[in-house]
């Protein structure tokens, strides 16, 4: 099978045109709908839906967040390069990306890559961002798999959650992340949020933390991709 690079989004306005033709890997768990996702995450479907994503393919109709949300998203946005450069002084030196890719076993699925990283047995963390050092050396030693000059990928997230200093990586951010593996054919790769953690002998006090998961890739995804890919192609036909 064949990797593509379609695209960046350095251009955001190109970006986000690009994206249209394609079902991302952001909006994967909307596409298949609650059975992707335990019932707590019912909320998650309120506005992630197969007709919101139509809409948004096939008549330009995006998503409108309210104020806090949207407020939410900017700084994300813009505080995603930052994040990226705290990674890399935690864990090794990501090399930022927002390339677009394709890849021919799933011609209608694209994902976005925040930053490709690899593993220096030599550098150690410089500087303290997570506030569970366990947590960095088990990335640490996920990524000792990767090979001399092999690279995976980065996927970054800000958050007000505090279900990441617990270890919890929200399920549909593992969906996200394992479209991405599999477009790239990869075995696994890092998710690291930027989150709030509460101290636990003082509950009322919050603290920032940086927390890095390794996520592996499951091979029944990939026959979940299968599916979303022929449904979301037929869905265009239908409609087009």
């Amino acid at each position: 099978m064949g990797i593509k690079r379609v695209g960046t989004a350095d251009d955001r306005e190109e970006w986000l045109e690009l994206r249209r033709n394609y079902i991302t890997a952001s909006a994967i768990t909307g596409w298949i709908g609650p059975s992707a996702l335990p019932k707590k995450y019912a909320w998650y479907f309120e506005d992630n839906t197969r007709e919101s994503i139509l809409a948004e393919k096939l008549e330009g109709i995006d998503k409108e967040f309210d104020q806090c949300p949207r407020i939410s998203i900017n700084h994300g946005a813009h505080d995603e390069k930052c994040i990226i450069e705290k990674v890399g002084e935690m864990l090794a030196c990501p090399e930022p990306d927002n390339s677009m890719f394709v890849n021919d076993r799933w011609p209608n699925v694209s994902v976005t890559v925040d930053a490709f990283i690899g593993f220096d047995p030599i550098t150690q963390p410089e500087v303290e961002y997570c506030q569970d050092p366990r947590q960095v050396e088990a990335t640490l030693h996920g990524l000792s798999r990767l090979g001399k000059n092999e690279k995976t990928i980065l996927e970054i997230k800000k958050s007000i959650s505090v279900g990441w200093a617990r270890g919890e990586v929200p399920p549909y951010y593992i969906n996200q992340v394992r479209t991405q593996l599999a477009v790239l054919e990869l075995d696994f790769g890092v998710i690291a949020a930027e989150c709030i953690f509460k101290y636990p002998r003082e509950p009322w006090r919050l603290f920032w933390d940086l927390r890095p998961f390794i996520i592996e890739q499951d091979p029944a995804w990939l026959t979940t991709l299968d599916c979303v890919n022929e449904e979301f192609a037929a869905e265009l036909n239908n409609r087009g």
